[in-house]
């Protein structure tokens, strides 16, 4: 397929003739909109590479909360530690390359929203008001944290289910991952617990995208006034996307311990565990959570940024 370079067009399409000569025109926006789904699901390919044995550290020390208190307790075994680091990784990979999907993309259709409160949207500066653009950013997280929902409660369920099951005899028939869907199947178990799931991709989504968006903008900002060209500069990239991930597990984390809790146990409801477990136990295993944040999510931002601009490349 080439691009057809000799008929003048609109310069917001891209204009392709295929190889039966026929022409397929595609609007500049709805190629900006690809791009970030495609980026999403790259940035989440990275970022469940490089996180998820700790993940699994995480739930275990949330669930198991009388036998697991210390990290390398996690596990009964060495050997139980090593292959049960990565148990259940097939679920989340999928999830994770579909979630982040839907999560860039759909807070990517935010974006015009978005740019309309920014400062340049604006004749005056004084016009421009950073509590009403921070307002729409975090309602675009929010938005993102919904709509990945329907695709992060399933897929949650299984990791959660298998992550747990790692090591114990009496969990045997969700060592395997197809053992654990059709089991889920048969007890229609994946979307059990759908509210506190829900609460948590709220939650944690807002306050991951408007904080990703404040620090990146402070950094462009640092650059501007040294002169200095911060276009794709790694390391600001780099810390936005950590400080965005740090912070907002510290703002959520409580909620994930919640869905946790309520999706491992089929009998457990919120009301429930509100009256059983402290704040403090809501924040067990928050430790791996924080040393897995940082470079977990620097790695998704500057993977899904580095993926942007690639296909930028490819429709400009």
């Amino acid at each position: 397929m080439s691009e057809e370079s000799t008929a003048p067009h609109d310069p917001s399409e891209l204009v392709f003739t295929t190889d039966n000569n026929s022409t397929k025109t595609f609007n500049f926006s709805t190629a900006q909109y690809v791009s970030e789904f495609i980026s999403g699901s790259a940035g989440g390919l990275a970022g469940i590479c490089v996180g998820y044995p700790l993940d699994t550290i995480k739930t275990r020390m949330q669930i198991f909360q009388t036998n697991h208190h210390q990290f390398n307790e996690t596990f009964p075994t060495k050997w139980a530690y090593f292959r049960g680091l990565y148990k259940g990784l097939t679920s989340p990979l999928i999830g994770e390359l579909a979630s982040n999907f839907v999560l860039f993309g759909s807070f990517g259709l935010c974006k015009k929203w978005m740019a309309s409160y920014s400062p340049s949207s604006y004749a005056s500066i004084e016009d421009y008001s950073m509590l009403k653009e921070g307002a729409v950013i975090f309602m675009s997280g929010a938005f993102a944290g919904l709509s990945i929902s329907f695709v992060v409660c399933p897929t949650e369920m299984i990791k959660i289910q298998m992550q747990t099951a790692a090591g114990n005899e009496s969990l045997q028939m969700k060592n395997s991952i197809t053992k654990c869907v059709e089991h889920l199947w048969k007890t229609r178990g994946f979307f059990h617990g759908y509210f506190s799931c829900l609460s948590h991709q709220l939650s944690f989504y807002s306050a991951y995208f408007l904080i990703y968006e404040v620090s990146k903008r402070q950094f462009a900002n640092y650059h501007k006034n040294l002169q200095k060209p911060y276009e794709q500069n790694t390391f600001s990239l780099l810390m936005s996307g950590g400080i965005a991930g740090t912070l907002a597990w510290a703002f959520a984390y409580p909620t994930d311990t919640v869905q946790s809790i309520v999706r491992y146990d089929r009998n457990m409801n919120m009301r429930k565990l509100f009256k059983q477990y402290t704040i403090r136990d809501l924040y067990r295993g928050f430790t791996p959570t924080v040393l897995r944040a940082f470079p977990v999510n620097a790695v998704t931002f500057y993977a899904y940024e580095m993926a942007y601009q690639l296909c930028k490349w490819g429709y400009e």
